[in-house]
């Protein structure tokens, strides 16, 4: 095997470790174990994937992520605890392959690896959190199978054409860096949801208004002449004019419901008035919460955080309505 494939099988399975770890992992060491495909010398490192510990701990962990990967933002949460391991998984196989090389440009594969797989991860991560908003659990159940079953290929691919997979990796790399902004204000959501849960474990209070930065007081002043001093903190979709998955507040003025954030370093205001909005309702969710702003122009959503009480769309609009799903009881929170 010469450097270069090499290079398209570190890189190659670096993208499917991205997309599941655990089942690349299971199923090269079951290659190995059974030599369904003899290693080049350089390979020989991946031997001990095929050792049977190893295939039980793996087998055991690619049985768990197919499980979580079928249930509705529980893969989003799976997902986000992962937005690490999967790198570092595939810089370590990255850096396993080449350990025959010299010792710089094994390190710098296995960098190249744990890049790969990010890119991967986040794109899997970002394309999910979307699929996630659809009201029906069969498109979330159609992505993961595709998953399930473009890893089996993919490892097969990568072993027998590793310079056709190279190529692969590199259009999709290329590609990453086209649509990487959007992606990443996606993964960044993800992880700030993910912590948002974590943190009502230890937190006494719901979460309540809080004071929006002066910078985006301003931009509101300005194309307003009138600025909240406090909102709640939520996400963007694509209801909400080119803002999906921003980070922001929503907050009532006066006469409007403005959701100000800062995008590609712009500040950036959305405006709803008060006098089309007819309802404001809430629904819960397990790793986000959504409050639903029903106006003339159709129903525009944002996503709130967990710990959001349903109580809270009261104070973004008098007639906003908690919903059957909102009644908790005194002093309980979402």
């Amino acid at each position: 095997m010469d450097t270069w494939q090499i290079v398209g099988t570190v890189l190659g399975l670096g993208l499917l470790s991205g997309i599941r770890l655990y089942l690349t992992v299971f199923l090269v060491g079951l290659t190995v174990h059974f030599g369904w495909f003899p290693l080049p010398g350089e390979l020989n490192k991946l031997a001990v994937l095929g050792d049977t510990r190893v295939l039980i701990a793996a087998g055991a962990a690619a049985i768990v992520e197919f499980l979580a990967d079928k249930i509705p933002w529980l893969d989003s949460i799976w997902d986000s605890i992962h937005t690490f391991i999967r790198p570092i998984g595939a810089a370590l196989l990255g850096s396993a392959i080449a350990s025959g090389m010299d010792p710089a440009w094994q390190t710098i594969l296995g960098l190249l690896a744990g890049g790969v797989a990010l890119t991967g991860h986040s794109t899997k991560a970002a394309t999910r959190l979307v699929v996630n908003h659809s009201p029906e659990p069969f498109s979330n159940i159609a992505m993961s199978l595709a998953g399930d079953f473009a890893v089996p290929a993919g490892v097969w691919f990568v072993s027998h054409h590793p310079l056709i997979a190279l190529g692969g990796v590199v259009l999709f790399v290329a590609l990453f860096c086209w649509l990487g902004p959007g992606i990443f204000r996606a993964l960044r959501a993800e992880l700030r949801s993910f912590g948002a849960l974590i943190g009502r474990l230890f937190a006494s209070e719901p979460r309540k208004f809080e004071p929006i930065p002066a910078h985006l007081r301003e931009a509101a002043l300005e194309k307003l002449g009138e600025a909240p001093a406090a909102g709640l903190e939520c996400i963007g979709t694509k209801s909400t004019g080119g803002l999906n998955n921003s980070i922001g507040w929503l907050a009532p003025t006066r006469n409007h419901l403005v959701f100000v954030t800062r995008r590609s370093l712009r500040r950036r205001i959305h405006v709803i008035p008060k006098s089309q909005i007819t309802r404001v309702d809430y629904q819960r969710g397990l790793l986000l919460h959504t409050v639903l702003v029903h106006s003339g122009d159709g129903v525009q959503t944002f996503d709130c955080f967990a710990g959001t009480p349903p109580e809270i769309v009261n104070q973004l609009h008098p007639r906003g309505q908690a919903g059957a799903e909102g009644t908790l009881g005194a002093g309980a929170y979402a």
